[in-house]
């Protein structure tokens, strides 16, 4: 004679079903029934106890078997409803995905910016190898600000990848400022990035067809060449200036830029170009304004991907 009456036996098995079905309504939302599902298996436990004692019948052993054999059977039944009313079902949409953003608890503070004490300004000229002004040349303080601290912009700086390469071409990131990170393809990238020295500087993985936790970073890194490590036949380069101050600009038509409240001192500056690049150092006097030539010359390292232009 079986320890569990047949009719208690159909009716936990019953009301298990029927609890997985009403609790969470899954006939109007099949994809959200973590309810059901806890609910169904908790009144299956309660009930073939009280069943048992009710035949008085009740044992660990009879306990332990009629449980495992009801909570599996409902288990098929459950899933086998649950399988049909997914496969015939529209699935919800997808959220959006949320921006991922390090907690401040987590990231370094900025040092509140200097005292710049006396200034002065800059005004030069980016030229060829033949003495032609080089508009769109990219020019900024390489040395002798690193005493002095800037405040970090609020906007953060951006760079995507569409499985082409990374874009925009030229990205100009302050220390401490956020780079969002974008990927517009559905393939993993990693973004990889070279020091003027072509040493490995940067190694940051990014999410496919989504947003990376934003990337920042409190050292000067200077010029950046950017390529994905994962994909090697993208063939549209990026670069990246890293830096930890303000000064830095392109030039115009006539290859000039200049620079205003520039602190009064001795300073190397860098341009870069797609045919070459140049250093020259100078010195900045209080009130005064300093003139500066740079001439491109043959690059250490290739600069490819900048357009050119005012």
């Amino acid at each position: 004679m079986a320890a569990l009456s047949r009719k208690w036996y159909w009716g936990i098995l019953l009301a298990g079903v029927v609890a997985f079905l009403l609790i969470d309504d899954v006939f109007d939302n099949p994809f959200e029934i973590d309810g059901s599902i806890i609910w169904s298996y908790a009144l299956v436990f309660v009930l073939v106890p009280i069943g048992l004692a009710a035949n008085k019948t009740l044992t660990l052993g009879n306990f332990l078997l009629y449980e495992l054999e009801l909570i599996l059977l409902k288990y098929a039944i459950t899933t086998c409803i649950a399988v049909g009313l997914w496969a015939s079902s529209e699935p919800p949409p997808h959220a959006a995905r949320p921006e991922v953003v390090t907690p401040a608890s987590e990231r370094p503070t900025p040092p509140p910016p200097s005292a710049l004490g006396p200034v002065g300004a800059i005004e030069g000229t980016v030229v060829d190898a033949a003495g032609e002004p080089v508009a769109g040349a990219w020019v900024y303080v390489d040395s002798g600000l690193d005493d002095l601290a800037f405040a970090v912009p609020a906007e953060p700086a951006q760079i995507t990848n569409d499985g082409d390469g990374f874009s925009p071409a030229f990205t100009v990131l302050r220390t401490y400022q956020d780079l969002e990170l974008g990927v517009e393809d559905a393939q993993l990238h990693t973004m990889a990035g070279k020091n003027a020295r072509g040493e490995q500087v940067l190694s940051v993985p990014l999410v496919a067809g989504g947003r990376s936790r934003p990337f920042f970073t409190t050292r000067e890194l200077g010029w950046v060449t950017l390529s994905c490590r994962v994909h090697e036949d993208e063939h549209r380069a990026a670069h990246l200036l890293v830096l930890a101050h303000p000064y830095w600009a392109r030039t115009d038509a006539a290859g000039r830029f200049a620079w205003t409240d520039v602190p009064a001192r001795l300073l190397t500056l860098r341009a870069w170009t797609p045919d070459g690049e140049s250093r020259a150092a100078l010195e900045v006097r209080p009130g005064q304004t300093a003139g500066v030539r740079l001439e491109a010359k043959a690059p250490s390292t290739p600069v490819t991907g900048l357009e050119t232009g005012p």
